[in-house]
Order: C-alpha cells, then structure tokens, then sequence
C-alpha cells in the first residue's frame, strides 16, 4: 500500500515537471518569435527615419514581448526548481526596464520619421533603439537567471 503511495507521489511529480517544461518552451518560443519581430521593426524603423511618410505603428509582438519576457522569467524558476530567486534589485531594474520600454513605445505611436534629423522627434529616436535593445537585454537577462548568475 505504501508503495502504491510513493509511485502515484513521484507519477505526479513528474507530470508536472513535464508540465513545466513544455509551458518554458511555449514561451520560450513566444519569445523568440516577439524577439526576431521586435528586432525587425527596429530595423525598419532605422532604415525609415529620413522618410517623413513613416510612421510608427502598432505592432502586438513588440508590445507583448515584455509581458512575454517577465513570464519567460517566471518559468525558467519553475523549471531550474529555483529555492534562492534573484536578488530583489534585479527584478526592479527588469520592472523599470519594462515600464520604460512601454512608456516610450506607447507615446511614440503616429510618430512620423523626418528627413532633418534635427527635427527628428526623441521619441522616434528611443523607440528605435529600445526596438533593438530591449530583446537583446530581456534575453540576456533570462539567460542569466537560467544560469543561476543573478542570485
């Protein structure tokens, strides 16, 4: 009877350890799909910024990619079974990085490129580069975190 016990216990351990790592790899997924759409739009905007018809756009993976990144984040401690989260100043320097990121993407819609750059808006300017930089940091932010460096 006590066996019976201990192998339903370890059968049910393990599917939720399956469960667990096939939920990292939907996101971890997710993420890269956010990241190679996100970096792309970067890049557009780059080679749009002399264009006044070009305007910034709302696009859904640049704009879920930080909610994407921070449950990224979430399952990567549930799959290294993390006891010792990272340290509270890491996950507020992810959250202010987030709140940045969305701050300025969010103001810089409608935002049209110039063809004098120093009537360029500022907010073109940060939209651009976050486009480029946030996947990059996000990503290597996790990676970290799966590393355990962050503790």
């Amino acid at each position: 009877m006590h066996n019976i016990h201990q192998a339903r216990v370890l059968l049910h351990h393990i599917e939720r350890r399956q469960k667990d790592v096939n939920f990292y790899g939907i996101v971890l997924s997710s993420f890269i799909l956010c990241s190679v759409k996100t970096i792309y739009q970067g890049i557009v905007h780059l080679y749009n910024i002399r264009n006044p018809d070009f305007k910034i756009d709302f696009d859904v993976f640049s704009y879920v990619i930080p909610f994407v990144s921070f449950v990224l984040d979430h399952s990567i401690k549930r799959v290294t079974n993390t006891q010792n989260p990272e340290k509270q100043i890491w996950v507020f320097m992810k959250l202010a990085m987030i709140v940045y990121y969305l701050g300025v993407y969010v103001m810089s819609l409608e935002i049209r490129g110039n063809s004098d750059l120093d009537k360029l808006s500022k907010f073109y300017v940060l939209t651009t580069i976050n486009l480029i930089l946030f996947p990059i940091v996000s990503g290597s932010y996790s990676y970290a975190l799966l590393k355990g460096k962050l503790n």
